[in-house]
């Protein structure tokens, strides 16, 4: 597809997106119309030419990214939506059959039919074993024994062949997604979203490179400058893939000299400060348009938004995209645990 036929096309699907918008609870619709935009941000092409292909994908990015399951199921169901009431309405070909919608199955959640009739048997081969442990006196005992095992195993097979028949019948495609570790417990809502933003701002230290004690007074290659009253503005070259390349990028988040002055400016930093840089850095983030998505938890729709400041988001994953959001939001989730805790033990000392 061109451009031309492309641009042509974004102007339609807003538009789209804004009508079956409002036939979304009011209570809803600012969570599906960030879920939405993240999808398409992630598929980047137009309604009518998205595949099972592109939703599959999407799918497994929030199986990797270890979305909780029913969130996942929420955002994948919010999608199925939109491209029902569009069918329905004749404006999209039927490229995605809605039967085969990928669902989210959690992984450890539910006992399979097998697991719980090795529960049953291990259970009764105890209460046996207790009833049955002495010499029995009467002759009859072990056809008795024989007899009431042999029922047990016909049981088994009734339990688990239809389940296994039923699960090659089941034409829907399903996600494994890992059984999430136990939350910390959540704080206010605008403690949250500081966790939120911290550890956003913490995983494009990781991406950078320049996580860990010297963060903000890392330059380019390495090295370090050693007064944080202005940007450092020195140029340093080092080589990648064989090129040469040169940079005066500085600090936690590795800001060119041309990018640092106008934020300075816009914030009133009179210094290079690390206070400064953590403000610079939310600047830029709202200045993209990505800082409500991250306070809300569309952290893949965040991250493709800023590629173009912080390329390493993407060079993480080797240039995969999907690869590079799963890990990010690997590193991001542990970092965010970190801040979470951090906030609920300020909260309980003060």
């Amino acid at each position: 597809m061109n451009q031309d036929t492309l641009k042509t096309q974004i102007t339609p699907d807003r538009e789209a997106i804004q009508l079956w918008l409002q036939q979304q609870p009011p209570h809803q619709r600012r969570d599906r119309r960030l879920w939405v935009k993240e999808f398409l941000a992630f598929v980047g092409k137009p309604l009518a030419v998205v595949t099972l292909a592109d939703v599959r994908a999407f799918a497994q990015t929030l199986a990797a990214r270890r979305i909780p399951p029913k969130q996942a199921q929420a955002r994948l169901s919010v999608i199925k939506s939109l491209f029902a009431y569009w069918y329905r309405q004749g404006q999209l070909p039927v490229n995605i059959p809605l039967q085969h919608w990928p669902k989210v199955r959690v992984k450890g959640q539910s006992p399979s039919s097998s697991a719980i009739l090795l529960g049953m048997l291990s259970d009764l081969g105890s209460t046996l074993r207790q009833r049955f442990g002495r010499k029995s006196r009467k002759p009859a005992t072990r056809q008795k024994q024989a007899a009431f095992w042999g029922g047990v195993c016909l049981a088994g097979v009734a339990l688990v062949i239809p389940a296994h028949l039923n699960s090659q019948a089941e034409t829907t495609e399903e996600v494994t997604i890992p059984q999430p570790a136990p939350q910390i417990r959540r704080q206010r809502v605008a403690n949250l979203k500081a966790a939120q933003v911290q550890a956003f701002l913490d995983t494009i230290a990781w991406a950078e490179g320049t996580a860990g004690p010297n963060a903000y007074r890392m330059q380019f290659t390495g090295s370090k400058f050693a007064s944080f009253q202005d940007h450092p503005r020195e140029i340093k070259c080092g080589s990648s893939y064989g090129s040469r390349l040169c940079s005066d990028a500085a600090g936690k988040y590795q800001f060119l000299s041309t990018t640092w002055d106008p934020l300075a400016k816009k914030i009133g930093a009179s210094d290079f400060s690390p206070t400064n840089q953590d403000r610079a850095a939310i600047a830029l983030l709202d200045e993209y348009g990505v800082l409500e998505d991250i306070e809300a938890g569309s952290f893949a729709y965040a991250v493709i938004q800023l590629i173009p400041v912080w390329p390493s988001l993407q060079d993480v994953g080797n240039g995969d995209r999907a690869r590079a959001i799963a890990r990010l939001e690997q590193v991001y989730q542990k970092k965010l645990r970190k801040h979470s805790f951090q906030q609920a033990a300020f909260q309980k000392n003060n």
